[in-house]
This record gives structure tokens, C-alpha cells and sequence, in this order.
């Protein structure tokens, strides 16, 4: 896997009923007292918003990413006031990359904290499962990086995403290898909704071209040996093969590859393009090309990267980002519609309409999704990522 608050203030007047007198009697009953109208609703002293992400193991990179990204967000709005003078707050929960973690995490959330909105849950196998869960509590979940195209139609209610879903990776892909001028290649992909989705993308792409798609080849999430996987797809001798996974699996299979003295282009999904992968894979990942949602040329995204940067002494990642923007999104969405869930609910589609940050434009289409161009590329050189430049 580059491109570009409203205190809620209800007044109740609860008007008296005057009730006609019953009966014969020659004198008719008093009124009765009108009530006093009902005071203002308090001002809380605090907005908080919950984030639900793999915050230890195999998914820390993301969710430790998204939670920088997050916080910078967060310490923006609360220097510029807050959302009219009340600050904002994370409510942070570990999903251990695990739906049953994350169905815990969304009932804490809703029963305990009493949230209206969460965001997150980067995985898109995850978010099938919390998204239930949130329409049942009537939660907004505003997913971070979860991209596959049936999760609008699954959860059509509660749920919405800032990142384009994987039917733009998938066609991304193949503008990749159009311009390497290849129009047959195998794809390996992680065996989950995530890679399942960008892998039926790309075939799709590359049937409705009249191009070949000579192996589709899954492999399991969390494995640490692909040498099989790999060995299928060498006995092809493929000059380049597209490789779908997550930051684990995208180090170690050019890793193994390379051992195996398979030599092929790999072409590799957004979830890639991060220090971890070149850690991990070593030599193998000099040459690595990886597409980006949105452009890194943007002023909005220079303007974010510097201050991640300078909060953080790291570049930012492809989570970052999209969690900055999703607390942005959420922080409008409860100055302008208030703090509960149909508000924000009602208030999200409109505060994003004009909305562009670092991940880009947030404006979302009739089932939730966005759309923002996939037309970024990075290659490794010298073990770092840079902008591919043809």
C-alpha cells in the first residue's frame, strides 16, 4: 500500500400543560404551575475520541505510526482552543491486530467512555468484524487504512474510511507495470480480505486489459516462511511479480526470494513503503518500488511531514497521516453537528466535502468511500525509500 469543534447546546423549554377541570364542580381548578425550563446542558471539560489499533505486535507499526499522527492532530486543535474552548482527547485501546480484541475495545468504548466516534482499526479483515459493532452502538468508525470495497456495503451506516479502497491499488499496479511495459506478471498476497481485495483489483485491471495474470498465489498471514510460495512463482521466471502483504511479509519474502536466487521486480502494496520493510528484508529490498495514496508533493503533506518530523525525529508513514486527518475530519464533525453520534454522523459528510490534508482530498461519495488519485510511486535506493522518478 503520492498524492494532496460548536458547543453542543440544547435548550429544552418544557412547556405546562393547562388541563380543562373535569366534572360538575361550580368552581373550576387552579391552573397548574408551569415547570421551570430546564437549564442548559453542561459544557464538558473534555471532548474525547477513541482509537482502536494494534498498538503491541505485529501491527505496532501502524498503530504506534497512526497515534503520532494522531496526537499532532490532536495538539493543533487543543493550541488553537479546542472546539470552542474545550480541548479534545484520545482514548487509546490495543486491538493486538485481533477482531476480538477490537470488538472489545468498541463495547469499552461506547459503554464505558460513552464515545460517539472511534477511529482506526487499520486491518481490513478487523474492521469487517468492529464495524458491526460500532452500528450497533450507533459509534462512528471513521477507519484509518482498512481498503477493502465491501466494507461500504457491509457496515453502509456508521462506518466510513479516509483512504481510497483497494480497487485503486489494484489498478495502480498494473499502471506500473504498463509503464515497465509488461502485460503479464504473478501476484503473491497475503491469504485475508485486505489482500484478497487488492488481488481481485489487479486480476480485474489486467483482464479488462487483455493482459495476463500468469499466477495468483496466497500466502498466509503472519508466517514467517515463504520459500514455497516463493519457489511456485520462481518456476515461472517472472521479470516482475506484484507482492501484497503487510510490513512483516513484504520484508521477509524479497528476503527469501533473494536466497532462493529468484531475481524479479517486485512491486509491492502501500503497506511497504516503511523503514521496517528495508530493516527486514536487508539487501533484498534495494530496488523495491512501492505505490502511495496521494502525493508527498503537496504543500499540505511538506507542511505535516516537517512537524512530524520535528515532534517525533522520524518521517512520517502512510498510517500517520491518514489517523492526522481522521482526527481533523472528527473534530469538525463535532463542532458542527455535537458531540453524539447522530451528530457526528450527520455532520462528517459535509464538514469533509472541501476537506484536503496531508493523505490528501476527504470528500466522500455516496457509500463512504474516497477517492484520491494512487499515482505515487517509491523505489528503495541505498536502503531508503524515495520517490521514483521514470
Amino acid at each position: 500500500m503520492k498524492v494532496r469543534f460548536l458547543t453542543l447546546v440544547t435548550v429544552t423549554v418544557i412547556l405546562g400543560l393547562l388541563l380543562p377541570a373535569c366534572g360538575p364542580a361550580a368552581t373550576p381548578a387552579p391552573p397548574a404551575e408551569e415547570e421551570a425550563p430546564a437549564a442548559e446542558e453542561a459544557q464538558p471539560e473534555v471532548y474525547k475520541i477513541g482509537y482502536v489499533d494494534g498498538m503491541t505486535g505485529d501491527g505496532a507499526v501502524w498503530g504506534q505510526s497512526g497515534l503520532k499522527g494522531a496526537t499532532i492532530a490532536v495538539e493543533e486543535i487543543n493550541d488553537a482552543g479546542g472546539i470552542n474552548g474545550v480541548p479534545i482527547e484520545l482514548v487509546v485501546e490495543d486491538n493486538r491486530m485481533a477482531s476480538a480484541d477490537s470488538l472489545t475495545a468498541i463495547k469499552k468504548l461506547a459503554e464505558v467512555d460513552k464515545l460517539p466516534a472511534a477511529f482506526g482499526i487499520s486491518s481490513s479483515t478487523i474492521c469487517f468484524a468492529a464495524c458491526g459493532e460500532s452500528e450497533k452502538y450507533k459509534m462512528v468508525l471513521l477507519t484509518t487504512t482498512a481498503t477493502n470495497p465491501g466494507l461500504g456495503a457491509e457496515c453502509p451506516d456508521w462506518f466510513y474510511r479516509v483512504m481510497p479502497s483497494d480497487a485503486g491499488q489494484g489498478i495502480e499496479m498494473v499502471r506500473v507495470l504498463e509503464h515497465f511495459g509488461v502485460t503479464e506478471a504473478p501476484i503473491m498476497y497475503i491469504n485475508n480480505d485486505y489482500g484478497i481485495g487488492v488481488k481481485d483489483a489487479f486480476v480485474a485491471e489486467m483482464e479488462r486489459k487483455g493482459y495476463t495474470v500468469t499466477l495468483e498465489q496466497p500466502f498466509e498471514w503472519a508466517a514467517t516462511d515463504f520459500r514455497t510460495e516463493v519457489l511456485k512463482v520462481s518456476e515461472l521466471n517472472p521479470e516482475y511479480t506484484v507482492l501484497v502483504g503487510y510490513v512483516k511479509e513484504l520484508g521477509i519474502i524479497p528476503k527469501q526470494a533473494k536466497e532462493l536466487g529468484f531475481e524479479t521486480q517486485f512491486i509491492i502494496d502501500v503497506c511497504g513503503i516503511t523503514k521496517e520493510v528495508c530493516e527486514i528484508a536487508g539487501e533484498a529490498s534495494e530496488g523495491l518500488i512501492g505505490v502511495y495514496p496521494g502525493s508527498r508533493l503537496t504543500d499540505e503533506y511538506k507542511d505535516y511531514a516537517a512537524k512530524f518530523n520535528e515532534r517525533w525525529g522520524e518521517s512520517p508513514t502512510v498510517w500517520s497521516e491518514f489517523s492526522y486527518d481522521a482526527v481533523k475530519l472528527l473534530s469538525m464533525a463535532i463542532e458542527k453537528g455535537g458531540y453524539t453520534g447522530e451528530g457526528i454522523k450527520g455532520a462528517l459528510r459535509e464538514v469533509a466535502k472541501d476537506y484536503v490534508g496531508p493523505s490528501g482530498p476527504k470528500a466522500f461519495q455516496p457509500d463512504d468511500n474516497v477517492v484520491a488519485p494512487w499515482f505515487e510511486w517509491d523505489i528503495v535506493e541505498s536502503g531508503q525509500w524515495v520517490t521514483y522518478e521514470p
